[in-house]
């Protein structure tokens, strides 16, 4: 979990590479998601600690899903997100005027079906012919 703060702390440290000025606003609008590794930051509260002494006011704004993150980064309403692997492509096919400025792995095993106790699914198999 620390090794994973870091990594984001480390790709925020890199932000003004890519245009964010502090003499041009006094405040880093971040959108975020109910998951993922900025929800992490958010509640530790730690990047508020880190640009306070630079005269940084960080802001959250939340976001149902991707897209709208994404739509919200286009058209200047945030500095920085982060997403899921499929909106940027589609982003990217509406020529969004975005900039990618960091990876972060993929987790397949964060994924789940969760069904009752009792259910006589146990495998995905299971599922076929079944309404998800």
């Amino acid at each position: 979990m620390k090794n994973l703060v870091k990594k984001v702390l480390v790709l925020l440290a890199i932000i003004p590479i890519f245009g964010f000025s502090a003499e041009k606003e006094d405040v880093l609008r971040i959108g975020f998601q109910k998951y993922g590794t900025l929800i992490l930051l958010k509640v530790s509260g730690n990047l508020e600690k880190r640009l306070e002494p630079l005269g940084v006011k960080v802001t959250w704004n939340e976001f149902a899903a991707g897209p709208q993150l994404l739509e919200g980064l286009n058209v200047g309403s945030i500095d920085f997100g982060t997403v899921g692997e499929t909106p940027p492509i589609f982003a990217q096919a509406a020529n969004a005027r975005i900039k990618y400025i960091g990876y972060e792995p993929p987790a397949p095993k964060g994924e789940a079906i969760i069904v009752p106790k009792n259910s006589a699914i146990k495998t995905v198999a299971d599922l076929k012919g079944k309404k998800v």
